[in-house]
């Protein structure tokens, strides 16, 4: 259980990673399409985009196997999903779910997953 000033909550911080499965075996061929995805999210091609709250460079992240890649986030209070989870990871999660072959033609994404792991 954490204080927070006036308040006593039982949320603690937790890591989120976007787990993603890319045609690209290469770490930088992944980068490239990565980051080719956040310029459009920034730019608003897909929407509203949230502010990002830090510098978005690419390095956090990493390939974790054969063309299987965990972009990394962080919050240091997970309450509820909607509202803790990156919003450029929800966009590219929902959208994978609603037209997956539009985003592996377009990114090489052909598998998109989130996992939240409590960091008690």
């Amino acid at each position: 259980m954490k204080f927070k000033l006036d308040f006593v909550t039982n949320s603690s911080s937790a890591s989120i990673y976007l787990m993603i499965k890319s045609k690209y075996d290469d770490i930088e061929d992944f980068r490239e399409s990565f980051n080719q995805y956040m310029d459009e999210y920034i730019r608003g091609d897909w929407g509203t985009p949230e502010k990002i709250t830090h510098f978005w460079d690419g390095i956090e992240m990493e390939k974790k196997g054969k063309n299987t890649y965990v972009v990394k986030a962080w919050t240091s209070m997970f309450n509820y999903a909607t509202d803790d989870i990156p919003h450029y990871m929800q966009a590219l999660y929902l959208s994978w779910i609603v037209d997956q072959l539009d985003i592996m033609n377009r990114f090489g994404f052909e598998r998109v997953k989130i996992k939240v792991v409590d960091e008690h």
